[in-house]
């Protein structure tokens, strides 16, 4: 849920086409202008039930696959071992490759390492956990005012890799439902924000130093002549098509 929210919030496209129907409506009004520290808060969010998560496995999960008796015990308890028993199991689909190691098992992972690096839920989590940690390191705020390009750059392979390694991370199915919840979750916001994205890179490789040019520029220093409360001017040429203004559309 928390990846689904992070991608309507970058859905900066789509929020901007809600913009008449919240008209006058202070209460749809202020999440649509906030969604930059929505973002924020359900990053923060993320890392709590992220650790959460963690903590889970490490106590329950792991242990329990390295101490089973043999395969048959845990092949009694993983959903992918009895999709007829298994309530609400979606039957008949099958990962291959990515099912890891295949189900049902035929060997017990015995050692922290096996677990943690030779299941596709294991390595999977190890990478996320190592994505979740730079996006999160290089987003602190100083961070980001320094050096605002590594934090562009990391954002942008995170938001390949973060939903990508998250299908994967559920793709053996040994709880829920047999397909990855991220699927269920995050596909429309991650379809909206990806419709807004394509959009911006068709209008950025169409029109960009053609159609769409900077007629003027203006810098109002701040405080002591520095950024602090400084304020630019942009006249810009609009493209021609792919875009049509409206009152609260973003800049970016």
């Amino acid at each position: 849920k928390k990846t689904g929210f992070l991608f309507w919030t970058m859905a900066r496209g789509f929020l901007s086409y809600l913009y008449p129907f919240a008209r006058g409506k202070s209460v749809l009004v202020e999440p649509l202008d906030g969604h930059k520290d929505l973002h924020i808060m359900s990053g923060m969010a993320l890392c709590a039930t992220a650790s959460l998560h963690i903590i889970s496995h490490i106590i329950g999960t792991v242990p329990g696959i390295m101490q089973a008796k043999d395969a048959s015990n845990l092949n009694a308890i993983v959903g992918c071992a009895n999709e007829a028993t298994t309530s609400g199991y979606m039957k008949g689909i099958d990962f291959g490759f990515l099912q890891w190691p295949s189900c049902p098992f035929r060997e017990i992972p015995r050692t922290i390492e096996e677990v943690l690096f030779k299941t596709m839920p294991g390595l999977t989590g190890i990478l996320l956990l190592a994505l979740l940690w730079a996006m999160y390191y290089t987003a602190k705020d100083q961070r980001r005012k320094n050096h605002f390009d590594l934090f562009w750059y990391v954002h942008n392979v995170g938001i390949v890799l973060w939903p990508a390694l998250l299908f994967m991370h559920g793709t053996n199915g040994w709880i829920g439902t047999g397909f990855p919840l991220v699927a269920f979750t995050a596909f429309l916001p991650i379809t909206l924000y990806a419709w807004s994205r394509i959009g911006r890179s068709l209008r950025y490789i169409l029109f960009a130093g053609r159609a769409v040019k900077i007629l003027h520029a203006r810098v109002r220093p701040g405080k002591g002549g520095g950024a602090d409360g400084a304020l630019t001017y942009l006249k810009i040429s609009p493209p021609p098509c792919l875009w049509r203004f409206k009152p609260g559309m973003y800049a970016f």
